[in-house]
């Protein structure tokens, strides 16, 4: 069972008491390929070190993953749950998944094969839905959900994979604990499957479930469900048959939802799955009165943000072209025209002239329609009358009052201001909305006393050389000792896997040049640093604990645990990448 420490200040009674390492919940955040080996590397080395005989990986007892973190956080609990070694899932993922473009390639030619579609009539031909079947194929061996129902008694008791439900931006959990009499719910307070043991749940495919939590805004449409998860119409009408809303937002009070709805990332809501844990902890603690033991945040999303630069003008003479320019060349098609009526009397070469006569004809027409709008004005208006307005636009609209500069300015300038809109929206979406997001549900966490010296986030920056300033301050604000300080520093060889790990952009592939050997491989650098980051967030937990439970200086199993989590330590200073080829 391990030590009991009583928690200082006192919470509530029956929460008092938690036993370090005993038992854990982990959550996998989204963010790409990027999330999905961070996430390995991070499972991996839980399952290196031992608490008491039993490996850290085998004491998590709660997954919840996000987005692409959800590729190995279902793939895992899977075969968690079937009672494959974890070996046979790191060699998988690694070797067989996140490997190059293979998935991107698989789902390209999917959506363009006809048989591909012909068992599915229910699910829509497009992109994401042909990424599902590939992640169905590829990552889970045509796996169900039905596979956390296996009453073998072994592997991960629980289950959280986000998607986000379009209907009242909430998190839609695809969830369960295996459990007749579960407490849980498939999706969420306002939008749910009403009974989460009902047969079409359990034949939900896994790859339509990791295609749900990772189809991020813009680069997929939406999944439509239950029409994109249903095997053929009776388990498409069962799975609506069986959907609730709550009635004005009651959540006492629900009625049969019969349309189809729309599910994107869960990464938009709840991208960490601090939300997910925080109520699994609570349902937890209604069973064993503690809640979980430890609880490890892996966060593959970079904290820091690159400069957002202005556009560049460039110095061409074609840039200087504008609606102004091509009005000027307009104005001149009558003296055209009139040429080509004329040649169609007096040439040889007829068909010429007639081309001319009708380009120029409707240029001429292009030139006095627009012309027309521009000076035609609105009719006189009468006392206390709105004038209704001159044209087919409105009048004294901002499109109408900046038409003469958008006439006036170059294309290319016109060009750059959309593009700088676009950018910056989509830093303000993907980025600064996320981030903030992420800020407020750690505060959340971290500001809760209930969650004290039961937490730890393992995040994919936090050893970079970009952050070493923030993590020298960090280390003088938590009082280690001036040994324990240097111990902890990451060496120049850490810090330079984990800042090529950070680099990488959220895609769904490692291109060739991320495939190189050795330490220049991206993906085995990611794996790396989920490795060296959660073995050094283990250590200066145990550190942590120690500060304030003297009891756990005397504890044998910890202090062999911490003596084995520090050797490891002392070896990623100067072999960063040692655990990558075996994962263990």
């Amino acid at each position: 069972m391990g030590i009991e420490l009583e928690r200082k200040p006192a919470i509530e009674l029956k929460s008092d008491i938690f036993r370090p390492f005993n038992e854990l919940a982990i959550t996998l955040s989204g963010g790409g390929f990027r999330a999905s080996a961070f996430s390995l590397g991070c499972l991996s080395y839980l399952h290196r070190r031992n608490y008491e005989n039993i490996s850290l990986l085998d004491r998590v007892k709660f997954v919840a993953a996000t987005s692409t973190g959800a590729m190995t956080g279902i793939a895992f609990s899977a075969n968690s749950r079937l009672g494959f070694p974890f070996s046979k899932t790191y060699d998988h993922l690694r070797n067989k998944v996140l490997v190059g473009d293979k998935i991107i390639k698989e789902a390209a030619r999917i959506v363009k094969d006809d048989k591909e579609w012909e068992n599915t009539p229910a699910k829509s031909r497009n992109s994401i839905n042909a990424f599902a079947k590939a992640y169905q194929k590829m990552v889970f061996d045509d796996l169900n959900f039905e596979v956390f129902w296996n009453n073998s008694g072994q592997g991960v008791e629980e289950v959280c994979f986000n998607a986000s439900e379009m209907e009242n931006g909430r998190t839609f959990r695809f969830q369960t604990d295996g459990r007749a009499d579960t407490r849980l719910i498939l999706g969420d307070r306002y939008l749910r499957i009403k009974d989460i043991n009902l047969p079409s749940v359990k034949k939900l495919k896994l790859g339509d479930i990791l295609a749900a939590s990772s189809c991020f805004p813009i680069g997929f449409e939406p999944m439509l469900f239950p029409d994109d998860f249903a095997m053929d119409e009776a388990h498409k009408n069962d799975l609506i048959s069986n959907t609730q809303k709550a009635k004005n937002y009651d959540w006492e009070d629900y009625e049969t939802f019969t349309r189809s709805f729309a599910l994107m990332d869960g990464g938009i809501t709840d991208n960490q799955g601090i939300e997910s844990l925080r109520i699994s902890n609570e349902v937890r603690k209604t069973r064993n009165g503690r809640g979980y033991d430890l609880m490890l945040i892996c966060d593959a999303v970079n904290y820091f943000m690159d400069p957002f630069e202005p556009q560049k003008e460039a110095e061409n003479w074609w840039n200087r072209i504008s609606l102004a320019n091509i009005s000027n060349v307009f104005k001149y098609s009558f003296i055209v025209l009139v040429i080509s009526i004329v040649m169609l009397f007096i040439s040889n070469d007829l068909w010429v002239a007639v081309l001319m006569t009708v380009i120029s004809g409707i240029m001429f027409g292009l030139f006095l329609f627009g012309r027309y709008q521009l000076i035609k004005k609105p009719p006189a208006s009468e006392a206390g009358h709105i004038p209704e307005p001159g044209g087919w636009w409105k009048w004294n609209t901002p499109v109408v009052l900046f038409l003469d500069f958008f006439l006036q300015n170059p294309f290319f300038k016109t060009e750059e201001m959309l593009k700088v809109r676009i950018r910056s929206a989509l830093r303000v979406a993907m980025e600064i909305y996320l981030m903030q997001i992420r800020r407020i549900n750690y505060d959340s966490l971290y500001s809760n006393p209930e969650w004290a010296y039961k937490t730890k986030a393992v995040s994919i920056y936090e050893l970079s050389k970009r952050y070493e300033n923030v993590f020298q301050k960090q280390i003088k604000r938590k009082k280690f000792n001036d040994e324990w300080a240097r111990l902890l520093t990451p060496s120049e060889k850490v810090m330079q896997v984990a800042d090529y790990a950070k680099q990488m952009n959220t895609i769904l592939w490692f291109s060739k040049t991320d495939m190189r050997e050795g330490i220049d491989n991206r993906r085995d650098s990611v794996i790396a640093s989920g490795q060296f980051t959660t073995c050094y967030n283990l250590l200066e937990y145990i550190l942590q604990i120690e500060e304030k439970y003297p009891g756990v200086l005397k504890d044998e199993s910890i202090q062999t645990l911490k003596k084995e989590i520090l050797e490891d330590w002392k070896r990623f200073q100067t072999e960063p990448m040692f655990m990558v080829e075996s994962g263990e």
